[in-house]
């Protein structure tokens, strides 16, 4: 357990203003909130959005210690996960059905289990699913009360205000402007972006475009003579082969030598706007070509946090892709929250439950346990009390007092449900350890941005 954390959260005495009067404008819902009755003891079900991959389990780990933790805390309810599998065939796992798979999840949650609080779904896409199912029962079944918490979605077209989605990270407008800094302050002066294109290949990844979207008008469009679009269709049966990823290739190498023949390599970059896996398979194919992976070589590459912390951008039986990640000197941006006891405690308690040391340090491990933990204790506290407040105007106002001191420190949501404190980043770069095996190290952290 936490240093007993769970109980302060439970038992914290609300006292806090509001902060937006759109916000709390939800009516007040006059049925018990989503606690249920087995054995005649309470039970609060929480459901989870994840996917079967192994970042979203690792995530799925911390959530569990969460759980464990709020059970042990206080004995007047038990605390259960109901995990719906997203990627689960029923929900739509590939065609033209994907793009609205964890929505599908999301309501059979609510019309057969009656689950209304759900942590996740963790992408920007999926979250993008539920908010839009979202619209469409939240109106329907006025008297239920709703809330879902992403911990991981960031992309800046979710921003809302209006919605019950709250997402226990930062909106990547943040990210997008640290990266386009960080190129400047390296002098950079010329960029390939390398994004995806998602979906039935007609359709842009919402969380990569968005992220380009804003550091394109950072950065400079002039300075961003070319974009390779990677078409991938992604959680899906279908995945780009080999000859895919070496046309991308060809097209990026074909942009980068351009640029280093008429500005000279060192103002040259890449940035891959794109997630782990998209980064090993398309640096797989480069590296089994010496002439490409030379040429690939001779300039800087970036991306975001899709990919940073992550084991999965150089794992696998190319030993060369962590060799050349390290040699591009990698470098990637990730939001980083702030070093906590309980933070260190809780990475100790993943790394016994089988969590990679690659993978430790991802940020997003931290945001779920905590988004679980505030989720319970809202859904509690409002059980506990007169019915009067949503759990939606609970979560606010817990964030913002005791509560909202969890392992990623002393946290809060801005206007419109989005974590706005501690708003830190670090950067993260692929180096090749004493035994020539790749890893992350963190390299700089940024000062706080200014709210």
């Amino acid at each position: 357990m936490l240093n007993g954390k769970g109980a302060g959260m439970l038992a914290a005495i609300l006292g806090i203003a509001a902060v937006s009067g759109l916000l709390l404008a939800a009516p007040a819902i006059t049925t018990s909130a989503q606690v249920f009755d087995e054995n005649n003891q309470k039970v609060i079900k929480i459901g989870t959005l994840l996917t079967d991959s192994s970042a979203h389990q690792y995530r799925l780990q911390s959530m569990s210690i969460a759980v464990e933790d709020f059970n042990e805390a206080q004995s007047d309810y038990t605390l259960k996960l109901v995990n719906l599998k997203i990627n689960d065939a029923k929900y739509g796992a590939s065609g033209p059905e994907k793009s609205s798979r964890s929505g599908n999840a999301f309501a059979d949650g609510f019309e057969n289990y009656g689950i209304t609080y759900y942590v996740g779904p963790m992408g920007s896409t999926d979250t993008t699913s539920v908010q839009a199912r979202l619209a469409e029962i939240e109106p329907a079944n006025t008297d239920e009360d709703f809330a879902v918490i992403s911990p991981a979605s960031t992309s800046p077209k979710l921003r809302d205000g209006t919605d019950s989605i709250f997402r226990m990270a930062p909106d990547d407008r943040l990210q997008a402007v640290r990266l386009a800094n960080l190129l400047q302050d390296e002098g950079k002066e010329h960029v390939v972006v390398i994004a995806l294109n998602v979906m039935h290949g007609s359709e842009r990844d919402v969380w990569s475009g968005g992220l380009e979207e804003v550091f394109t008008a950072n950065f400079g469009e002039d300075k961003i003579p070319n974009t390779v679009s990677m078409e991938i269709y992604h959680n899906a049966t279908h995945r780009p082969d080999a000859a895919e990823y070496a046309g991308w290739a060809n097209e990026l190498d074909v942009a980068v030598s351009g640029l280093v023949r008429q500005n000279g390599a060192d103002s040259v970059a890449v940035l891959i706007l794109a997630y782990a896996d998209d980064l090993r398979s398309l640096v797989d194919v480069a590296t089994m070509n010496a002439s490409l992976a030379q040429s690939l070589g001779m300039v800087k590459w970036y991306g975001p946090d899709g990919i940073a912390t992550h084991g999965e951008a150089y794992e696998g039986t190319n030993t060369e892709v962590g060799r050349f990640l390290s040699s591009v000197e990698f470098t990637a941006t990730q939001f980083s929250g702030e070093e906590t006891a309980e933070r260190d405690q809780l990475r100790d308690q993943l790394l016994e439950r089988g969590v990679p040391q690659d993978d430790i340090s991802n940020i997003y491990l931290y945001t779920s346990y905590d988004a679980m933990t505030l989720m319970a204790n809202a859904i509690a506290e409002r059980d506990a009390g007169s019915n009067t407040k949503t759990v939606k105007t609970l979560l606010y106002e817990l964030a913002h007092g005791p509560s909202g001191v969890g392992v990623l420190g002393d946290y809060g949501f801005n206007e419109v449900g989005d974590l706005n404190q501690p708003l830190a980043y670090k950067l993260w770069t692929v180096v090749l350890g004493s035994n020539g095996e790749p890893g992350w190290v963190a390299v700089a952290e940024t000062s706080k941005i200014c709210r």
